[in-house]
């Protein structure tokens, strides 16, 4: 279901002496908040020469031959159990997680729109699943990130909806990780708390959570932490300037509506189904 598109403009996170910002009174990030980024930076550079997203041997899934124009659903060729998945923001200053039911062969790509409306997310930016040195994001993605961030490196890229939810995470207990908006870098912990085995259909359902969203392109965790720790200094501010379309006043950061949760994902659910049904 097609949410209302964001109206506000990006966020210019460059610390130098941007008129705009003086004119707004905004304070650039901190020192060592740029500090701890290049810091982030350098380290991912590091492992990535000394091989250590290489991708692990020992979890090399198999691709499956699957119609990708019109991806189903499910993967009704493949067992089907009870899955609870517990979806929390990693990092984030606060609790922000969802709770959902999904059935286990639940096609990746579509789990990954899930998430973003149980979450809030706008689903504007790119995103991927990854675990092991696996990652997984639709084909158009693949394409873009072969030509982009990923060029020149030897990671293994997989079309998300050639796999389940039970090839990336088999066991209970086991976890991935869901990135949201690479620029922000939005990471999210999907861990796999319940598996049952049934005979029956298993409904979507998002069974429970807690934590707002963050406002699109507010910068990633540490940006928001700031919004919120400082909300009277440079943080709020930012915000009311970027996001005027948001009314800040009635901004709750610890409110989670589960009734609308549960309306958005229906309506993805009901829109995949629909045109499967067209075919």
């Amino acid at each position: 279901m097609a949410k209302k598109k964001e109206t506000g403009k990006t966020m210019n996170l460059d610390p130098s002496n941007d008129p705009k910002r003086k004119a707004a009174n905004v304070e650039p990030i901190p020192k060592e908040g740029l500090k701890a980024m290049i810091n982030l930076l350098n380290e991912m550079i590091r492992n990535t020469a000394a091989g250590v997203f290489e991708p692990d041997t020992d979890y090399v899934p198999e691709t499956p031959n699957y119609d990708e124009e019109a991806p189903s659903l499910c993967d009704d060729s493949k067992p089907r159990q009870l899955y609870i998945l517990r979806v929390s923001l990693k990092k984030s200053p606060i609790k922000i997680y969802r709770k959902i039911q999904v059935p286990s062969n639940l096609r990746l790509g579509h789990l990954a729109s899930i998430i973003l409306d149980a979450m809030g997310w706008w689903g504007d930016h790119m995103h991927q699943f990854h675990r092991h040195g696996h990652y997984y994001t639709d084909a158009e993605q693949i394409e873009h990130l072969v030509e982009t961030a990923f060029a020149g490196i030897d990671y293994e890229l997989h079309d998300s909806f050639n796999y389940t939810v039970a090839d990336l995470l088999p066991e209970k207990g086991q976890v991935a990780t869901f990135e949201y908006d690479f620029g922000c870098s939005w990471e999210h912990e999907v861990k796999l708390s319940t598996v049952k085995e049934t005979a029956s259909d298993v409904p979507i359902v998002v069974l429970k959570g807690e934590g707002a969203c963050p406002p699109e392109d507010s910068g990633g965790v540490w940006c928001y932490d700031q919004m919120l720790t400082k909300p009277d200094e440079n943080g709020r501010r930012q915000l009311k300037k970027n996001y005027k379309h948001y009314e800040l006043k009635d901004f709750d950061p610890y409110y989670f509506d589960l009734e609308e949760a549960q309306k958005y994902v229906d309506g993805y659910v009901e829109d995949v189904l629909a045109g499967a049904q067209g075919d």
